[in-house]
């Protein structure tokens, strides 16, 4: 008789009484292990691990711009960052015009707080798309975002590596 994967045992060997592989059971060993596993609902999302507040200052000389505040969760510690946009001595805003895009950009002072290390990096906001990025760490705060943490809270916003599609 020629072997084949359809004889599940049938072969010139005997069959064991616990052998998983030939009883049709194939997690059999793990079946009580996923138990935990199998319990958390299908639908529910993984809590966030970042997150940004954007709020518009309504005092000062940089009134109509945003204060931004935004936390990430690492496997090091939380790390949270503050940003506001950098006073011209007249009391303005710091803006930059690209040349070759001609994208509007407004300079912000980003206070990066990790493991109780503060360290403040200067930085471009976008102005059409609202977004921070932090060149020296290789970060980016972002509006694009939504979803829970694990305490149950909606989050907006996102903290992290950005990335192009």
């Amino acid at each position: 008789m020629a072997w084949n994967n359809n004889n599940r045992g049938q072969g010139s060997y005997p069959r064991k009484q616990n052998d998983y592989a030939y009883s049709g059971n194939f997690n059999a060993p793990f079946a009580q292990n996923r138990q935990g596993y199998q319990s958390m609902a299908q639908n529910q999302q993984a809590p966030k691990k970042s997150g940004a507040n954007y709020t518009k200052i309504k005092k000062g000389g940089a009134e109509g711009f945003y204060a931004i505040s935004a936390w990430r969760k690492t496997r090091y510690g939380l790390m949270t960052a503050k940003a506001f946009p950098c006073q011209e001595k007249g009391g303005g805003v710091v803006t930059h015009k690209g040349k070759e895009k001609g994208h509007e950009h407004i300079r912000y002072a980003v206070d990066v707080v990790m493991n109780g290390q503060s360290q403040t990096y200067f930085c471009l906001f976008r102005v059409d798309t609202q977004k921070i990025l932090i060149n020296e760490l290789g970060l980016c705060i972002s509006p694009n975002g939504s979803g829970y943490t694990s305490s149950g809270k909606c989050a907006r916003g996102f903290f992290g590596s950005p990335f192009k599609k």
